[in-house]
């Protein structure tokens, strides 16, 4: 539990500060920051016990009041109240506690203030800004695109929340949609505010404005940072404050008008923190991911040879292990979270034990650099120039007449693989068609025509659906278990390279520009013009994985090493 330690500073309030809001003070009879009344009528007469202690209590109940209320911010009042912060936080309030009703007093007071409009500053020129109806960080770019001149430049959108500062550019994407850029900046208050304590219902509980009992840290220009790199990112930006009314953001907000003199001010109902972002500087030249109920593990394979393992969002891997003379060129996770099969330059298609044993082996060797793995039910299968291979995890029955390495029809290169869970299905996809064959004899059950180099696949969670991605940047939807076309999706300038289902049958892609597009769900019997498509963002370089995580919330990972979550509006 915080305590009050935590915010006390030594020195006492100075003479010309409120003695509520320790904010300076001038001549007028009240405080401008808090309306705290600094002087009343005269009185005339003896100074007597009684009116002594009235204003000894009037004063306590202004100062309780204030830090409550800044209390009841901290705890995410009036959009999304944590009450058991809210309780936690009570100890950090001068002359607490409260008495009966004060806070759920508190907490209507700032419901209220909630229910008025967001307030929007004017443009440079004076005018009305068209984002005065924007609930959403894509609403405002969108309007600051608009507004924008000639080509529509990048817009930066510089978001102060409660756990910092974050910029994220927009920009327009081929086909006229606002795109944001997959690469954020972001710097926490720590980075922002000298002095800020460690404890983080104490941090908070100061950058909404308590006072505590001591001075605390104060949002002074002598005290906040400005980071120089947000005057470049763009050639407009837009400042959005989704914590009103907290003292040390809005004062962060006041030097950034300053130092921004252009910008537009804009102020948003709270949210949750922006998706997090890692970054993985030497890159990634193959990757995957694997969740379970406790975390979403990334495999991601590098030029030197390793792989690498992570627990998102934490900065290190976890695991490390060179496995490849030269570049991994495939990589997999199984499904129990605690094996990665590799495929690298030099050929060998490798298991690593990364979560029990540690110990690596080789499955199997290619002639020719392995183009793609996959892994399911303890079964391996892997692509190269000499056809598909078939590996076992666990001891089978001996089959002389095994058609595996099942040659393929085009080159490797050219080739994706997709399995299903049990490994009883495996799809190929190359010049023209993929192909579905049974996992274990290799039969070929059935094809489908493309009319274009399959350049992706994946198969949604019930390994009923298949999305086929290809070079003319069209996506195919096939059922597996009728064997009948679903749907044809258009809305990509180049080749598919990531394909991924989602909750309810939604389908993210990636195309060869980085750029990134979410469809609604399963289109079944609806018209092709009724399949709702969403530009989702764009990453710098060619996305190397896709996927979604159990809060719904979409994952990508780029060869430049940025890794990726978004948080998509919901598709009807």
């Amino acid at each position: 539990m915080a305590t009050t330690d935590s915010v006390t500073a030594t020195a006492p309030l100075a003479d010309e500060a409120c003695p509520v809001c320790a904010a300076p003070i001038g001549d007028e009879p009240e405080c401008g920051s808090c309306g705290c009344m600094l002087s009343g009528k005269l009185i005339l007469g003896r100074l007597t016990p009684k009116i002594r202690n009235d204003i000894d209590d009037r004063l306590a109940a202004a100062r309780r009041r204030f830090d409550l209320t800044a209390a009841a911010r901290a705890s995410g009042a009036p959009w999304r109240t944590d009450l058991v912060r809210l309780d936690r936080m009570e100890a950090l309030v001068r002359e607490g506690p409260p008495p009966p009703g004060e806070r759920e007093d508190v907490l209507r007071e700032l419901e209220e203030e909630g229910k008025r409009p967001a307030a929007v500053s004017p443009d440079s020129a004076g005018r009305p800004s068209d984002a005065a109806g924007a609930r959403t960080l894509r609403d405002l770019a969108r309007a600051a695109l608009a507004a924008g001149s000639g080509h529509s430049p990048d817009v930066t959108l510089a978001e102060i929340t409660a756990s910092g500062l974050t910029a994220t550019v927009f920009g327009r994407g081929q086909d006229g949609e606002t795109t944001e850029r997959a690469d954020v900046r972001t710097w926490s208050w720590a980075e922002l505010l000298a002095g800020l304590p460690k404890d983080p219902d104490a941090a908070l509980f100061i950058l909404a404005g308590g006072i505590g009992h001591g001075t605390g840290p104060r949002a002074g220009t002598d005290a906040l940072v400005i980071p120089e790199t947000l005057e470049h990112m763009a050639e407009r930006t837009v400042l959005v404050n989704r914590v009103s009314g907290w003292t040390v953001p809005e004062s962060l907000l006041g030097l950034l008008e300053q130092r921004l003199p252009d910008a537009e001010s804009v102020r948003l109902p709270g949210e949750a923190p922006p998706p997090d972002t890692m970054r993985h500087a030497d890159g990634f030249t193959a990757a995957a991911w694997e969740q379970d109920a406790d975390a979403v593990r990334l495999a991601g394979g590098g030029a030197d040879g390793s792989v690498r393992i992570w627990r998102l969002w934490d900065p290190e891997p976890f695991e490390v292990r060179s496995l490849h003379q030269g570049r991994v060129t495939a990589v997999d996770i199984a499904d129990e979270g605690r094996s990665v099969v590799s495929g690298g330059k030099d050929g060998a298609v490798r298991l690593w034990s990364f979560g029990g044993s540690g110990r690596a082996r080789t499955l199997a060797r290619h002639q020719g650099w392995v183009d793609a793995v996959r892994i399911r039910a303890g079964v391996v299968f892997s692509l190269s120039d000499d056809g598909i291979r078939r590996s076992t995890l666990f001891a089978e029955p001996n089959d002389a007449a095994t058609p595996f390495p099942l040659r393929v029809a085009w080159s490797s290169a050219a080739a994706r693989l997709a399995v299903t869970s049990d490994a009883r299905i495996l799809v190929v996809g190359g010049a023209g068609e993929a192909v579905v064959r049974d996992g274990t004899s290799g039969t070929r059950l059935f094809s489908v025509t493309t009319g274009s180099t399959v350049t992706a696949l994946a198969l949604d969670a019930g390994d009923r659906l298949l999305a086929i991605g290809c070079a003319d940047g069209t996506i195919h939807i096939h059922d597996l278990h009728e064997r009948d076309p679903v749907g044809r999706w258009t809305g990509h300038s180049g080749p598919l390279r990531a394909l991924a289902f989602g909750p309810g049958g939604s389908l993210a892609a990636a195309d060869d520009t980085g750029g990134i597009r979410v469809r609604s769900a399963d289109p079944r019997g609806a018209p092709p013009g009724e399949v709702q498509s969403l530009a989702v963002g764009a990453h710098s370089s060619p996305v190397r994985a896709l996927d979604f995580n159990r809060l719904g919330e979409l994952l990508s990972a780029d060869g430049d090493g940025l890794v990726r979550a978004w948080r998509l509006p919901r598709l009807h």
